[in-house]
């Protein structure tokens, strides 16, 4: 409608077409669907309260020689070392992802293969993470490469000290904002990278993991390219 009859038009009809704009508007600058797949782990449902090792459905462990993997932790479960406390509970469905880094690599890994990239288009990661076991030292890893191992991020997140809970998780958002390398598939790896190696559990609990694509005019927090580290 044009600027004239938006001025002209009946008070109602004027409305209408405001209403119309702004949901236009909206729809413009709405973010799209989640590209992450089972990103709050509740797949496969464990059924019981407890710790099982296990990366969850539409992700993938890693063969990194590590000796801890990944492991779904259903419910308030005891953190195991006889002080009566409990890692806590998630905020999202019954499930959460553990990586513990118990290992001198210190990667512990959970990934997946997301597809529908398109090169130039604007995307914004978020992972929900929290220490669990109050350990002074972790970081988390998370790294974006394809099929063929060509690195394109890689940024590691220190997780401040926390935990154990007893209640809810004291989960903190992470996010950056990016513009795709590649069209097609990227494989998204979260890592409990220790560094350097502590020699305790230093566990990172993770839910709510999402990726989607943004508007063309979002600010990006870096740029993509092969090989890029941090």
């Amino acid at each position: 409608m044009s600027d004239f009859l938006i001025r002209f038009a009946h008070p109602a009809a004027r409305g209408l077409a405001a209403l119309s704009l702004l949901a236009a508007a909206c729809a413009a600058h709405a973010d799209g669907p989640n590209m992450i797949r089972n990103g709050s782990f509740e797949l496969p449902d464990e059924g019981a309260d407890g710790l099982y090792l296990g990366s969850g459905d539409d992700w993938f462990w890693p063969s990194n020689g590590a000796l801890a993997g990944p492991r779904i932790i259903r419910g308030n479960i005891d953190d195991g070392i006889g002080d009566g406390m409990t890692y806590g509970a998630t905020h999202w469905g019954n499930q959460y992802l553990d990586l513990a880094g118990e290992s001198p690599d210190g990667l512990a890994s959970d990934q997946q293969m997301v597809s529908g990239f398109v090169a130039g288009a604007k995307y914004k990661f978020t992972v929900w993470a929290a220490n669990i076991d109050n350990s002074p030292v972790v970081k988390l890893q998370i790294k974006m490469d394809n099929a063929a191992g060509t690195v394109y991020a890689k940024r590691h997140i220190r997780i401040p000290t926390g935990g154990p809970w007893n209640t809810k998780i004291g989960f903190k958002a992470y996010s950056f904002a990016f513009a795709s390398p590649v069209t097609g598939p990227l494989w998204v790896t979260l890592s409990n990278h220790i560094s350097p190696f502590t020699g305790g559990p230093a566990q990172i609990a993770i839910d709510n993991v999402s990726l989607v694509q943004v508007s063309d005019d979002t600010p990006v927090d870096f740029v993509m390219a092969p090989s890029m580290g941090e």
